[in-house]
């Protein structure tokens, strides 16, 4: 994939491709803006930057100065639609509050890579949930690594993410009322990950539907 270099900031790198934008962490030598490159695996060309990709995004992104405290904080997501939900969120905190805490960016990552594992964190989550309002981001405890909720109330849209067997595995739905649906069809996942995942989910909302293809036992089965 090849792409045009638009923002440079620290070793971060920001790279505009037909696809939207892709932000890289640089090992060594940085690349000039303005500069054509491509993003391989297997590169052919003796001029080699060496770099991680943190995300990519199909949408336009904020400067690399702004996005460096949450990238620094978070490091890698977990998934390429974090940044960008988060930098939404964090939009809204900042519009409703003004300026944010000192350790504010530090506190983020302590939440998304760990969750509600202790009072201070389970306090942060709910300030972050009042303060972030149509947007709605809660780390919680789960079997491996944290259980991450997404949610757009604007779009009645949410996205759940979490790890089993060390792969990430993200799923979509629906928020209706204080009832979440999610639609699991065609999903590789048994029924002890699935009652996991409803019993994870139900601490939080009053009722999960979980539907994987038809009704069984009050759940979508």
């Amino acid at each position: 994939m090849d792409g045009v270099v638009i923002d440079i900031f620290g070793k971060w790198v920001k790279i505009r491709t037909q696809n939207g934008e892709t932000v890289v962490k640089m090992n060594r030598k940085l690349p000039e803006i303005g500069e054509l490159v491509r993003i391989t695996d297997h590169p052919v060309n003796l001029k080699v930057y060496a770099a991680e990709k943190i995300f990519e995004a199909p949408e336009v992104l904020p400067p690399l100065q702004k996005l460096q405290p949450l990238l620094r904080n978070i490091d890698k997501p977990r998934n390429d639609a974090d940044i960008p939900f988060l930098v939404k969120l964090i939009e809204r905190v900042e519009n409703r509050i003004g300026q944010l805490r000192s350790d504010f960016f530090e506190q983020v990552g302590l939440y998304y890579k760990n969750g509600e594992v202790n009072e201070s964190l389970k306090t942060f989550g709910l300030w972050l949930m009042t303060v972030s309002h149509p947007f709605t981001f809660k780390s919680l405890p789960d079997l491996e690594k944290p259980l991450h909720i997404f949610m757009d109330r604007n779009s009645k849209r949410f996205r759940i993410d979490f790890v089993r067997n060390s792969k990430t595995m993200s799923i979509e739905g629906l928020i209706i009322n204080d009832q979440i649906v999610l639609d699991i069809k065609g999903f590789k996942i048994d029924q002890q990950q699935i009652e996991q995942l409803r019993t994870s989910l139900s601490t939080y909302f009053k009722s999960v539907l979980i539907n994987t293809g038809g009704l069984r036992d009050g759940l979508y089965a």
